[in-house]
């Protein structure tokens, strides 16, 4: 009896065994099992749809209360468009067509298609731009950025409106290749960065890239214009002008005291300075000395692997002292100062003094040098003006009339030294007019234009003007009077009596020139 119970049992709990596995692996169809017999599709094409957004298959099922789990629904190419249970949602840009099947089972492990209910083409668009900028971290839409040369920029990226654009790519392009370039990171087949061999991340230029981004390397001093073009047939584009600044370009003017500058870049740490005769570089900042040579000097600061220079020019009027060497033409109908005509060497001996002013025809200045070695006892005043910031020198030399008159020549009958200008329209004619000096106007320039700091010229872009004509010439007349008028001028300088002629001329070699001896 026992036995039999247990072989009783053993079945039933087999049976339920087996009945509880069969129903995880073939479960049960929907409780509702109203079969499809037919459909009716409102939504027959989808014509516009953006990537991104969703849309909706409109259609009527018969019976009104069939299972949709009859139906499937496909789509011939899910990169262009997806389906799921009769929404559409956009991929990219193109053409598919959703299809519906008719199942014969609510299971998708056994159901096989019955029939095609319906075949409903879809076309997907892009968002397209409506606006686009380059940016930056921050700047929100660039229009300049600098660089120095041999450096890259930080990323500048490229922005489109509305946020949800299909394409947010561009293709960048630099006007000047010579001036930037793209500067891309090399990578392996796997897509991991190439190194080089000091571990660093190799790189290649372009000179186009499509990216949302970009990272540029300036190469030559300039400006060189960036554009950026959306790459989803809008053209629409966004560009900026680039400026590759030469790493640590310097020209300064300074005084002879010992003084220092930080340069442009100078915080670049791969600056390496070769130091110069008197300059010397750290740490992003240039220095020098004092400057006791007595003269004026300039130094060169070289930046190896640039064409950058740093160059610092030390002077101040002081450092114009000493002799120098001057070459005038001179005109002399006879020789009662002593001077014969022709060309002229003359050595003149320059001192720092100051006191007289007299003015240029537009302001007064006042001398900080003297001269001496005009006309033998003759004492000229000469001035050093210098710009150090617009790096420019006048050297002029001016001739006080007042104290011309007051030089006693020794010479009977010609006792005083008066100074007269003659000046014309220009140089050539030599249709020279008198102007006698008075109490308005009592002292004549001679600028000189700067070769460099050691040599001075005597040119027509120099003319000194004095009554709206140039002065082509000085003129030292010596006269019986201490205080001439007019007429005592007019009759010193007619054809027999004028004496001497420092002439400013340009053409006759070595023309109207000093340097330094």
């Amino acid at each position: 009896m026992h036995m039999k119970k247990i072989l009783f049992i053993i079945p039933v709990l087999f049976a339920v065994a087996v009945s509880l596995c069969s129903c995880e692996e073939n479960p049960l169809p929907s409780e509702n099992k109203t079969e499809v017999k037919g459909i009716s599709v409102q939504t027959t094409s989808i014509p516009s749809l953006f990537v991104g957004d969703t849309q909706e298959i409109k259609f009527t099922l018969n019976p009104s209360n069939a299972n949709t789990a009859y139906l499937k629904w496909i789509s011939t190419d899910a990169k262009k468009a997806t389906v799921s249970g009769g929404f559409v949602t956009g991929v990219s840009e193109g053409d598919t067509e959703i299809r519906i099947y008719l199942m014969d089972s609510v299971d998708d492990r056994v159901a096989n298609i019955v029939d095609t209910l319906a075949k409903i083409p879809v076309h997907v668009d892009n968002v397209l731009a409506s606006e686009v900028a380059i940016y930056t971290k921050k700047d929100e839409n660039v229009k300049t950025l600098s660089v120095y040369k041999n450096k890259v920029t930080e990323t500048i990226s490229f922005g489109v409106r509305p946020g949800n654009a299909t394409v947010k790519t561009a293709t960048w392009t630099t006007a000047d290749k010579a001036k930037a370039m793209f500067q891309l990171t090399a990578k392996d087949k796997d897509g991991k960065p190439l190194k080089d061999k000091a571990g660093k991340d190799s790189t290649y230029l372009v000179s186009t890239v499509d990216a949302s981004s970009v990272i540029i390397k300036a190469l030559d001093p300039g400006n060189v214009v960036i554009t950026a073009k959306a790459k989803d047939g809008t053209n629409k584009s966004a560009s900026f002008t680039l400026t590759v600044e030469n790493v640590d370009d310097l020209n300064v003017w300074a005084s002879d005291a010992a003084g220092s500058q930080a340069i442009i870049g100078g915080d670049n740490p791969d600056i390496k300075a070769e130091n110069g005769h008197f300059l010397s570089y750290s740490k992003g900042v240039v220095s020098w000395d004092e400057n006791t040579t007595g003269a004026p000097r300039t130094d060169t600061l070289v930046i190896p692997a640039t064409t950058s220079q740093i160059v610092v020019t030390q002077l101040e009027a002081k450092d114009f002292v000493g002799n120098w060497d001057f070459y005038t033409k001179v005109f002399a109908s006879n020789t009662n100062l002593g001077i014969s005509a022709g060309v002229q060497h003359l050595t003149l001996s320059i001192a720092a003094k100051e006191g007289s002013t007299a003015s240029d025809g537009s302001k007064n200045i006042t001398n900080n040098l003297a001269v001496t070695g005009l006309c033998s006892t003759y004492v000229a005043e000469a001035v050093a003006d210098i710009d150090y910031d617009s790096q420019t020198l006048r050297f002029g030399i001016f001739f006080n009339g007042k104290k011309a008159q007051e030089v006693n020549t020794g010479k009977t009958g010609y006792g005083y030294l008066a100074l007269l200008p003659e000046y014309g329209t220009g140089w050539g004619s030599y249709n020279f007019a008198p102007f006698p000096f008075n109490s308005g106007a009592n002292a004549a320039w001679l600028w000189f234009v700067m070769d460099d700091v050691n040599n001075f010229h005597y040119g027509q872009n120099n003319w000194y003007k004095m009554d709206g004509k140039d002065v082509l010439g000085l003129s030292f007349c010596a006269c019986s009077k201490e205080s001439p008028a007019a007429s005592d001028f007019a009759q010193a300088v007619n054809s027999t009596k004028y004496d001497v002629i420092h002439q400013c001329n340009p053409v006759v070699d070595p023309g109207f020139t000093l340097k330094r001896k």
